[in-house]
C-alpha cells in the first residue's frame, strides 16, 4: 500500500476548500495554515493522524504522504476520505 498520493487538477480555491472543509468537518489542522507545504493532523477516536502536504500552483497537483496513523485507520480509508473532499469542493 502506498504511502503517498497525488491528486491532480486541484486549484488554489480548491485547495483552500479542502482546508477550510477539513478543519470544520474533521477538525483537522493545517499547518502553517497559508502554506503550500507542511502538515495536516487530525484527532480521531482510534488515534492521531499526521501526514503531510505540498500544494503545487502551476502543475495543478496536491500530494499527500501519510506520516502517521493509528494501525486500525487504513491507507484506503484515509485516501478516500481525502478524495471525497477534493470532489466536495470541485462542485
Amino acid at each position: 500500500m502506498a504511502d503517498e498520493r497525488t491528486y491532480d487538477n486541484v486549484t488554489a480555491p480548491m485547495f483552500d476548500c479542502v482546508k477550510t472543509s477539513g478543519e470544520k468537518t474533521l477538525g483537522t489542522k493545517f499547518v502553517p495554515s497559508d502554506a503550500h507545504q507542511g502538515t495536516a493532523t487530525t484527532q480521531s477516536i482510534v488515534g492521531e493522524i499526521v501526514l503531510s502536504f505540498d500544494f503545487d500552483p502551476q502543475a495543478s497537483t496536491l500530494t499527500y504522504k501519510i506520516l502517521k496513523k493509528p494501525l486500525m485507520v487504513s491507507a484506503n480509508q484515509i485516501w478516500d476520505s481525502i478524495q471525497v473532499g477534493i470532489d466536495r469542493c470541485r462542485k
